[in-house]
């Protein structure tokens, strides 16, 4: 996979750049000589989506980096984790290839205390587990660990508690007043609740990435539709989309598609979405995560989407393969 350079981390926030302080990520794998994963800024904090090449079982990646950020890890059986970057340190990695989820990181704070909650939530329930991140989050107002560990599990999750979210991100912010991307997600937290089971589709605009007009007109002709975003790097949101797409043409017009495009490459998004066949509209706004669409509907990361039965949303933030299960459920009714 080329890389592709994001447009909108340099536009909506710059965290690491050019500067002379650089972070450095080292790491070794069990049961893993040779491969790749790939790694980007959660909230901009990287220029460009980078390869990590692993050579007998070791890595070493270093980037310059001038503010602290979350970079995320993405492994070829799509699973992420979470790094977070300071300004001069160098943090290790130690993982088994065949049990990512209890990958190990140490050398910060924030990433020995995301371990500690790996290790304490690897054999919870997604009940349990939201119950842990929100004791955790309240237990450390003041690291980006919490910050994540409340996007991915409070808002991200199947049942998602944005109530408690916003709490927590609020009081969060009072220990960690700088940071812009904690700020954003509470902005977030409070749009999600348009996007609350039963809501009404909000009317929304656009154009697509080859300068067509769209809108949420297409989507309310449909019994069902649905809202992603993707980014040509990322390969799940697009599997997502790809198999989306199967299931609308199949549909007889009763499933709509669209996805929000958050990365700057077009020449590569058209590519991937030809070899794809992928035919739905992709709107592009160039304000990324702060665009009117992904604001209103309260999509906060790659991938995110929203799926609407008669008009009104019946969930959000799936995986893949709850998103398609939920989507077949839908069309049969």
């Amino acid at each position: 996979m080329k890389k592709a350079v994001l447009f909108f981390f340099c536009l909506v926030f710059v965290a690491c750049g050019g500067g002379g302080e650089r972070f450095k990520l080292k790491g070794k794998f069990k049961n893993l000589n040779q491969g790749e994963f790939y790694v980007y800024g959660l909230d901009g904090g990287l220029a460009e989506v980078d390869t990590i090449r692993i050579e007998r079982g070791r890595f070493v990646y270093e980037t310059p980096c001038e503010t602290p950020t979350t970079f995320i890890l993405v492994f070829p059986n799509f699973s992420e984790q979470p790094i977070f970057a300071e300004p001069g340190a160098s943090v290790e990695v130690k993982a088994d290839a065949s049990s990512l989820k209890e990958l190990e990181a140490e050398g910060t704070d924030a990433n020995e205390l995301m371990t500690a909650f790996r290790k304490q939530t690897l054999q919870s329930s997604p009940a349990e587990i939201q119950k842990l991140a929100e004791q955790f989050a309240s237990d450390h107002l003041d690291s980006e660990a919490s910050v994540y560990i409340v996007r991915r599990h409070l808002m991200q999750s199947l049942s998602p508690d944005y109530a408690t979210a916003e709490r927590l991100l609020a009081a969060m912010m009072e220990k960690q007043p700088k940071n812009l991307s904690l700020k954003r997600l509470h902005a977030t937290a409070k749009s999600l609740k348009n996007t609350k089971k039963g809501s009404a589709m909000p009317s929304f605009s656009g154009r697509d990435i080859d300068g067509k007009s769209v809108s949420s007109s297409t989507l309310k002709t449909a019994r069902v539709s649905v809202v992603t975003t993707c980014a040509s790097w990322h390969p799940e949101s697009i599997n997502q989309l790809r198999r989306l797409n199967r299931l609308r043409r199949n549909s007889g017009g009763r499933l709509q598609v669209m996805s929000v495009l958050l990365d700057g490459n077009f020449d590569e998004c058209r590519n991937v979405l030809r070899r794809d066949s992928i035919t739905c509209p992709v709107l592009f706004d160039n304000k990324f995560f702060d665009g009117n669409v992904v604001k209103q509907l309260g999509l906060s990361s790659i991938g995110d989407n929203v799926v609407f039965h008669d008009g009104r949303v019946v969930g959000n933030a799936y995986s893949t393969d709850n998103l398609i299960k939920e989507v077949e459920s839908l069309l049969k009714k």
